[in-house]
């Protein structure tokens, strides 16, 4: 036994296992606006999930190792759902996303 220091938070054990996703430049997004967007995964998955700005990990936590890494899919499915519709512009000026409006401004009419 022991008792556990903390002010006798259950959490602790309900959060065996931690799965470490790093979102890298995607952090934002996987935050969402005031945080809706993690609070929404939390929600869906189960796991408790808390974001480090400075490492740009997302740390995955839940009571079973499979949860953790449903947790951990659900970042990464929402990573691949958003940076594969707006590939960022790797050192050209503006490129947008697929049907952004735009094309015919070029000054095509004479």
């Amino acid at each position: 036994g022991g008792s556990g220091g903390g002010g006798g938070d259950i959490r602790n054990t309900l959060t065996a296992f931690v799965v470490e996703v790093d979102v890298g430049l995607n952090l934002a997004h996987v935050i969402g606006q005031k945080g809706r967007t993690i609070h929404s995964l939390q929600a869906r998955s189960g796991c408790q999930m808390r974001a480090d700005n400075a490492t740009k990990v997302v740390s995955v936590r839940a009571a079973t190792r499979a949860q953790a890494e449903q947790g951990a899919e659900m970042i990464m499915d929402l990573i691949k759902s958003t940076s594969v519709d707006y590939p960022r512009a790797k050192g050209k000026g503006n490129s947008y996303g697929p049907g952004d409006d735009g094309g015919e401004r070029e000054g095509d009419e004479g």
